[in-house]
């Protein structure tokens, strides 16, 4: 390498002094240097180069390495097809560790250049079918890459056909065929476009972009080869809630769900959009449950983007019935029962506070055949003979399977106390049956079993006539309605 040699002067001009200085090397097992400048290195180390001129000395130090191995980036063997480019380069590792880029230094050659020709710079360009090594050589070290040239008989993109939102992205993967029947799987070194760029754009690497609704054609193309995919974008019009109108009592748990709603007509229901309740006195939120935490009305609301969605939520209140003070059980001959298991007013002593009074209902529909009573808490069926006529243990029993089939969604479905039962009637009205009938319920009877066992003839039970609120003392084995309830304890 040639070194050249300056002279500076007091008056700030200089000149070249290459030809009449006098050249040393301070180690020429390291390097030597010619009189007219040219340094040749010789072995590792390092020496230092100086110029004289007079009594003025210019030096600079040279560091020769050892060079042991050189690498070429793509390594190892590389597919592919006739007329791709490829861009190599070479980097040298040295004895002491360190490393260098020789790409523009080392001298490129390709072992069969029917297959793929190479550039000074490392600049491959694939011209036939086969095998070829692309070398690269410094100082008589030699770093080596295949590349294997195969025949491409077509392009199959993934997905084939999909669907995205305005604004959303798509990676799209083109698989190449060749004609070997092998196949690679990329998404650079292609050719993509959109047919409709107004409804999706797609980059130099085959990520596609929602622009409007409509359906496009994506393509990649590798010369004459071309393979296509379907997409249509879709826009966000809206967002619901579901259930819309919902009703529940304090303490129990309501789930919703968010849907977004998209311009062909479909929606997908998504979990993570937070939800919020109007007012957190009457419930509150915990991921996609709201509580009832008081008695009222809230709305609960989600948005997402520019989009808000909606949904109503009734709350019960829990005002108690009173007790009827009956702890002992009876069955259907009178006889003195143990009350566990009974589902008896003796066992369930439904109610608190004797003498609380209890007036009329504030009637609010569940929607999947379940009423709550805001006023008292009482959650109802909303078909008031479901049973039919039967009698009382088999009322009891009807009770249990309804438990087990989880009606409305609760397992804890009873047979109503007196006082429970006569908390539907209305006082104001002359036949209370046609007035609730009026309201949200169907087919609502006359008489109709209490739990609560007649302690004078414990082979009676107390029945609720439903058209004057009167209670009478009616036989276990007689065959009248059950009504069942839930709540209000």
């Amino acid at each position: 390498m040639p070194y050249t040699a300056t002279g500076h002067y007091s008056d700030g001009s200089s000149q070249d002094l290459t030809a009449t200085a006098v050249w040393e090397s301070s180690l020429p097992s390291v390097a030597t240097v010619t009189s007219d400048g040219v340094v040749t290195t010789v072995g590792a180390g390092t020496a230092s180069i100086s110029a004289t001129v007079g009594s003025v000395v210019g030096s600079a130090d040279i560091n020769v390495k050892v060079l042991s191995s050189i690498s070429l980036s793509p390594p190892g063997t590389t597919i592919v097809h006739k007329g791709a480019v490829l861009v190599y380069t070479a980097t040298g590792l040295y004895a002491d560790g360190s490393n260098q880029d020789l790409t523009a230094t080392a001298v490129w050659e390709s072992t069969l250049t029917s297959v793929a020709t190479v550039t000074s710079a490392g600049n491959v360009t694939t011209v036939g079918a086969g095998t070829t090594t692309i070398n690269a050589t410094v100082d008589g070290i030699v770093g080596s890459a295949k590349i294997n040239v195969k025949v491409l008989s077509g392009i199959e993109l993934s997905p084939a056909t999909t669907k995205i939102v305005v604004g959303a992205p798509q990676q799209y993967t083109a698989i190449k065929h060749y004609s070997d029947g092998s196949t690679q799987t990329s998404s650079t070194g292609i050719q993509w476009s959109s047919s409709t760029p107004a409804v999706a754009t797609i980059d130099a690497n085959g990520v596609a972009s929602g622009v409007s609704s409509g359906t496009t054609t994506i393509t990649a193309s590798i010369g004459a080869i071309h393979g296509t995919a379907n997409l249509t974008v879709i826009a966000l019009t809206g967002i619901s809630i579901t259930p819309a109108t919902a009703s529940i009592l304090v303490g129990d748990t309501q789930l919703f769900t968010v849907n977004l709603r998209y311009s062909d007509g479909s929606s997908t229901p998504i979990t993570t959009i937070p939800l919020a309740s109007s007012v957190t006195s009457v419930a509150t939120i915990s991921g996609q449950g709201a509580k009832g935490v008081g008695r009222g009305v809230t709305t609960i609301t989600a948005t997402f983007l520019a989009f808000h969605g909606s949904a109503t939520l009734n709350v019960g209140g829990t005002i108690s019935l009173p007790v009827t003070g009956q702890t002992d059980c009876w069955d259907n001959t009178g006889a003195g029962i143990n009350c566990a298991g009974t589902g008896q007013d003796g066992e369930v002593q439904a109610g608190v506070n004797p003498g609380l009074r209890w007036g009329y209902g504030n009637y609010v529909g569940v929607g999947d055949g379940c009423i709550t009573d805001n006023h008292t808490g009482l959650m109802w069926t909303v078909n008031a003979d479901s049973a039919g006529s039967i009698t009382w243990q088999a009322s009891l029993d009807y009770i249990k399977t309804l438990n087990s089939t989880g009606y409305c969604g609760f397992s804890d479905w009873r047979m109503p106390n007196r006082f429970e039962m006569r908390s539907l009637i209305n006082h104001n009205e002359v036949n209370s049956s046609d007035w609730l009938m009026a309201l949200l319920f169907t087919n609502v009877k006359r008489g109709y079993w209490s739990s609560t066992s007649d302690a004078g003839n414990t082979n009676r039970v107390w029945e609720v006539d439903m058209n004057t609120g009167e209670v009478y003392s009616a036989l276990k084995s007689e065959t009248i309605c059950v009504w069942p309830v839930r709540g209000g304890q």
